[in-house]
C-alpha cells in the first residue's frame, strides 16, 4: 500500500502518511477536495508560510487570493530560525530574520479550487477547519502566537484537517481513511 493510515483511539483522529505516493501534490489536492466537497458550510483555512516547499512572494499569494475573491487576514509571524550544525545562521551572519506570514481566511467549500490550490496552497502546510465557533479575527490573533492552540480544539472549531506539504501527512478529526484509500485505487 502506498499510504499508511493510523487511527488514534483516544482522540479519534486519523493520520494519513502518503510519502510513497508518486504524485504527492495531486494526491493531497484530490483527498482535500473530496473531504471539503462533502462539507456543506464555509471553512476556515490557515496557512503558515514558515512551513513550505517553495518560496513564493507575498505579492503573488495576495494576487491569487484577490483573484479568487477571498478576503483574508495576513499576520506577520516570526520566521523559523535557520540553523547550520545546530548554530543559528542568522546570528552568525548578523542579519535580521525576515518575517513570515500567517494567512487566515474563510471560504465556501465549493471555492476550494484547483486554481487556489496550485496558485498558493500546494506549497504550504495548511489547516482546513470546519464549524468555526469564534470570530475570525480572534482566532487569527491567537493562531499568530500559537497555532497549536486553535487547531483540533473544540473551543474554536468543530473539526480540523492539518495537511503537511513538507512531511506528506494529513491529520484529521474527521475519519477520512476510506476516501484516502479510494484515491489510491
Amino acid at each position: 500500500m502506498k499510504i499508511s493510515i493510523e487511527k488514534n483511539k483516544k482522540t479519534k483522529e486519523t493520520l494519513i502518511s502518503y510519502f510513497k505516493v508518486k504524485d504527492k501534490k495531486a494526491y493531497r489536492f484530490g483527498l482535500l477536495s473530496e473531504v471539503t466537497s462533502d462539507m456543506k458550510n464555509a471553512m476556515t483555512i490557515i496557512v503558515d508560510t514558515n512551513q513550505r516547499l517553495e518560496v513564493q512572494e507575498f505579492d503573488e499569494i495576495e494576487a491569487v487570493l484577490k483573484k479568487s475573491g477571498i478576503e483574508y487576514n495576513a499576520l506577520s509571524v516570526r520566521a523559523n530560525e535557520k540553523r547550520l550544525f545546530g548554530l543559528p545562521i542568522d546570528r552568525i551572519r548578523k542579519k535580521k530574520r525576515a518575517a513570515e506570514r500567517l494567512f487566515v481566511f474563510d471560504i465556501n467549500t465549493e471555492d476550494f479550487s484547483g486554481a487556489l490550490y496550485s496558485g498558493f496552497l500546494e506549497n504550504y502546510d495548511i489547516a482546513i477547519c470546519f464549524g468555526r465557533k469564534k470570530e475570525l479575527k480572534e482566532i487569527a490573533d491567537i493562531a499568530k502566537e500559537d497555532l497549536g492552540e486553535v487547531l483540533f480544539n473544540k473551543e474554536y472549531f468543530d473539526d480540523c484537517i492539518y495537511s503537511s506539504a513538507l512531511f506528506f501527512t494529513i491529520r484529521s478529526s474527521i475519519d477520512i481513511s476510506e476516501k484516502a484509500k479510494e484515491l489510491i485505487k
